[in-house]
């Protein structure tokens, strides 16, 4: 009998051992890798100087495509005031069937009277913002477009920074930053504001080893004469958004050289995240439903690490649960909190951004919960988004 317990007692101490050493590693590869992400962003995302370029600033065309916006899009309007820009710009926005007053709202503004500011109306038979970029670049007036969104603002310095970058750079296509602010205090807005933020950390890295994975339609500049060439939305036009990534891919499978990342807090736009929870849920659905849509593995690749991250966690949390291995389950939990919070402290202070602890660790425990319902609820699940649904 007592035999029987020291081989019992000898199962459960290597049992107990092989949990500890999995825990640890599972945490220790998450903070290394997740840190690697964040020391990169440090390092590189900074500000430059544009008053080196000796060359005339080339006129530009800025595309706004919107759906009922009216009641998120006077701060933008508000915000095209202030551009410090000086070549010419011309501002597209273009409504994809509002049913607000969207378009009075921006016909009344000061701003539509003193800028260089065109409305352009999608025609029956046109819909969704892949036909109002399509429909507004092909409008457009100049060879430089650069587009963002309704619920955005450009900083005074947006404009001339990204369009500085581009043309030095001979490129293609460029990617801007984008930062998030949050309006109520809410643990998804502090959610979405600590996870967006860093996987524009995360897309910056994955660009410089040349794995690219996303763009944000926020803050994009790119050519003209080469978008029409390429017809990006050809195959995709009735998966619900994309636009940005379609464009990505597109333009790197062209000529991945002159693909650039724009790493500069002055070529940045801001905009809130979404205070309504629906609307969020919906717009994670869509995210991990265009994967399947991409030409690149990349993002599939990311979202099944991810997704094998959280299975062995949830693995680790219940049976340690279930044994009683309280010190183990407070590695796991507590363990992932300090690395988010060491690895989001570094990512917001090289996007000059604040972010506090107390939102670090809400959005870190909110994570363990909404990432692993949203992998198993997204294949039952259609979207819906700008009042209309999509399978």
């Amino acid at each position: 009998m007592i035999c029987f317990l020291q081989i019992l007692q000898a199962i459960l101490n290597s049992y107990l051992l092989f949990l500890w050493l999995i825990s640890l590693l599972l945490i220790g590869n998450y903070f290394f890798a997740w840190f690697k992400i964040a020391k990169f962003n440090s390092k590189n995302f900074k500000s430059h100087k544009t008053h080196s370029f000796n060359e005339k600033m080339p006129n530009i065309s800025v595309l706004i495509p919107f759906r009922n916006e009216s009641h998120r899009i006077i701060p933008l309007l508000n915000s095209i005031r202030k551009i410090d820009f000086e070549g010419q710009i011309e501002f597209l926005f273009i409504d994809d069937h509002s049913s607000d007053n969207s378009i009075d709202l921006i016909k009344q503004h000061a701003t539509y009277q003193s800028n260089n500011i065109k409305v352009i109306n999608l025609k029956e038979g046109y819909k969704g913002k892949k036909d109002a970029l399509k429909i507004g670049i092909s409008e457009a007036l100049n060879e430089i477009i650069v587009t963002t969104d309704a619920d955005c603002e450009l900083m005074s310095s947006t404009l001339k920074t990204l369009t500085f970058a581009f043309v030095k750079s001979n490129a293609n296509l460029g990617i801007g930053p984008v930062v998030f602010n949050t309006t109520q205090f809410s643990i998804h807005q502090f959610y979405q504001k600590c996870e967006n933020t860093a996987l524009i950390a995360l897309g910056f890295y994955q660009f410089s080893i040349n794995k690219p994975t996303m763009a944000n339609g926020a803050n994009l500049i790119f050519k003209k004469s080469i978008f029409l060439e390429l017809n990006p939305f050809e195959d995709n036009k009735k998966i619900a958004g994309g636009d940005d990534i379609f464009t990505l891919e597109a333009f790197y499978k062209f000529n991945p050289n002159r693909v650039i990342s724009i790493k500069d807090p002055n070529a940045a736009v801001s905009t809130n995240v979404l205070t309504n929870l629906n609307e969020f849920w919906n717009q994670r659905i869509r995210w991990v439903k265009k994967t399947a849509f991409q030409s690149s593995s990349n993002t599939e690749k990311s979202q099944k690490n991810l997704a094998l991250f959280f299975i062995l966690f949830w693995v680790l949390t219940s049976l340690t649960w279930y044994y009683s291995c309280y010190e183990i389950l407070l590695l796991l939990w507590f363990g992932k909190i300090v690395a988010d919070t060491i690895i989001l402290k570094k990512i917001f202070h090289c996007f000059k951004q604040p972010i506090s602890i107390f939102e670090i660790i809400l959005s870190s425990i909110f994570q363990n919960f909404f990432i692993p319902i949203l992998g198993l609820a997204h294949p039952l699940s259609k979207t819906n988004w700008k009042q209309r649904i999509y399978s």
